[in-house]
């Protein structure tokens, strides 16, 4: 049996929800390694953060905000 066809098998045992959280995995792998081809391949600059995103700004951690009750570590 392939890879493929295993992964195929736990794939249909999931919820529909779940194989679409799959398949958007699967487009992420694939346009990561197009984008990563295209960087190193052609010696293209990375690509610059998208405005709205550049205006963001974190300070601190932003975990600090977080109560430790909330984590959900094992004890």
């Amino acid at each position: 049996m392939s890879l493929a066809q295993i992964i195929q098998q736990h794939v249909d045992l999931l919820p529909q929800y779940q194989q679409a959280e799959v398949l958007d995995f699967v487009l992420f792998l694939e346009q990561k390694k197009y984008d990563a081809a295209s960087i190193l391949g052609n010696k293209l600059p990375l690509r610059s953060p998208h405005p709205m995103a550049a205006q963001i700004k974190i300070t601190g951690d932003i975990f600090d905000s977080i109560p430790a009750d909330d984590w959900d570590l094992p004890v």
